[in-house]
């Protein structure tokens, strides 16, 4: 979690310095701007990715409508940027919590690899996917819903 103005900031300069982030356990909020701005994502099989709408975040920090409209109008830019289809910004902007699972942020391009083994090795995640079917969970939405 945390301030998504300084987040947005930080995400951007995961993007241009092309920084690998990890994520393990819980990812949410601010979180998942940072996996989406790497170039390089990485997960372990136990992550679980959860967007969720940023005006409960905002409301905090500032008291201003137009204010948060604003920021929340660039929060979804950054999605957009980062390379996020539009159909998956538009769900996570419709809902208020949104946990696809793994197998359909690597079919959206999110994350790239899946850090696992003994020793642990970095394996495409679409390729782990396949081979594990049951922990990725259905795919990439398609449309709306």
């Amino acid at each position: 979690g945390g301030l998504i103005i300084p987040a947005m900031g930080l995400a951007d300069m995961i993007a241009k310095g092309r920084i690998a982030v990890l994520a393990y356990g819980k990812c949410l909020s601010t979180c998942t701007l940072l996996l989406a701005a790497s170039p390089s994502a990485v997960v372990t099989p136990s992550a679980r990715i959860v967007f969720h709408r940023p005006t409960s975040a905002l409301s905090g920090q500032t008291g201003d409508t137009a204010e948060i409209a604003i920021a929340v109008a660039a929060w979804h830019a950054r999605y957009r940027e980062y390379g996020l289809p539009p159909r998956a910004v538009e769900i996570m902007a419709h809902r208020e919590t949104w946990a696809p699972g793994l197998g359909a942020l690597a079919e959206l391009g999110m994350i790239k690899f899946v850090l696992d083994g003994q020793p642990p090795r970095l394996i495409p995640a679409r390729a782990w996917c396949q081979d594990h079917i049951a922990a990725c969970g259905p795919t990439a939405p398609q449309g709306r819903q």
